[in-house]
């Protein structure tokens, strides 16, 4: 049941705690708290990130200053994501274990997660031939197709230099990076402190969609935004559903590594890979990638549904006020 927070609050002249900061706890909706956590976290990573890496290294990455990039990426998230979002969930008077869902999963769970993270990743990667098909060939106007190829190349470089390694070493470096880091404070964020005060006071699938558009939208990224929401909803219905944010923590890991791995060992980040003489990918392959990945997604999803049930909720929908925190 949820409630408001009992007990003399803050501010009254019953406690001794800074009245500045405490004045507003339980007084503002859960819905926009999240947004507001967003926003501080925006700002903190991509803005002033953003500025102070421009400022020390540079805009452009190069073979010389890519290791300081990547610990900049890493140090910023820890920063201005992961312990602004923690302090934030815990200054409102949410419960940090139960807003946070940090339970232990079960090893069942995780493996059907990581099967279904795997086929997932070839789903998408079919979706990106289509939509980059479709995009060249029916909606990209000529005029237009320097500019966005172009910024397409310059994401795609920017990221394929962050993610190459060079040595086994530099690879575990890069797997800290690129899914441990992200892993742990993205999902601290989107799945953590902004999911769980979504579902408090929106009805459980527009908070799952909502939270997983918003995690698209935050990576800055057009061309892969539709595989991102998709990615991001999925992983908010693993935490929903399984009761611990470790699951997708997991995932979200999964994912990452995935890339990482790949372009390492064999050059691209892509699972599904055009053939040795270089040519095309035909559509009798990219089909049978599809139809192989939907089956081990949708019986991995079931078998995850069927041995878990959604625990310590943090929403109550049907009672008491629009505006309850959990008691």
């Amino acid at each position: 049941m949820t409630e408001f927070p009992q007990g003399p609050m803050p501010g009254n002249g019953e406690s001794g705690e800074d009245r500045s900061l405490w004045r507003f706890r339980g007084q503002i909706s859960p819905v926009a708290y999240g947004l507001i956590i967003l926003v501080v976290v925006f700002f903190l990573y991509q803005v002033v990130g953003g500025i102070l890496t421009y400022l020390f290294l540079g805009s452009t990455v190069t073979k010389e200053n890519v290791n300081l990039m990547r610990t900049t990426s890493l140090i910023g998230q820890v920063v201005f994501m992961l312990i602004p979002s923690i302090w934030l969930v815990h200054l409102n008077g949410w419960d940090l274990r139960k807003h946070f869902r940090i339970r232990a999963p079960g090893w069942r769970p995780v493996l059907l997660v990581i099967l279904s993270v795997a086929s997932l990743q070839i789903i998408l990667q079919v979706y990106l031939f289509a939509q980059e098909y479709v995009l060249q060939n029916y909606l990209t106007p000529d005029s237009l197709k320097p500019l966005i190829e172009s910024i397409r190349k310059m994401i795609n470089d920017l990221y394929t230099k962050l993610v190459y390694a060079d040595s086994p070493l530099e690879l575990l470096f890069v797997v800290l990076v690129i899914a441990v880091t992200p892993a742990i404070c993205e999902e601290s964020v989107f799945r953590g402190a902004v999911q769980s005060a979504f579902e408090k006071s929106l009805p459980l699938k527009w908070a799952l969609l909502l939270c997983g558009t918003i995690f698209a939208l935050f990576h800055l990224n057009p061309f892969a935004f539709v595989p991102l929401v998709i990615l991001g909803t999925y992983f908010s219905f693993i935490v929903w559903r399984g009761g611990s944010i470790f699951l997708s923590v997991i995932a979200h890991f999964t994912n990452n590594a995935i890339a990482a791995i790949f372009l390492y060992f064999l050059g691209t980040e892509s699972i599904i890979t055009p053939s040795e003489t270089g040519g095309d990918i035909s559509t009798l392959v990219l089909f049978g990638n599809l139809t192989a990945g939907l089956l081990v997604f949708v019986v991995c999803t079931y078998f995850f549904w069927k041995i878990t049930t959604s625990k310590e909720q943090p929403s109550s929908n049907h009672a008491g006020d629009q505006h309850e925190v959990l008691s």
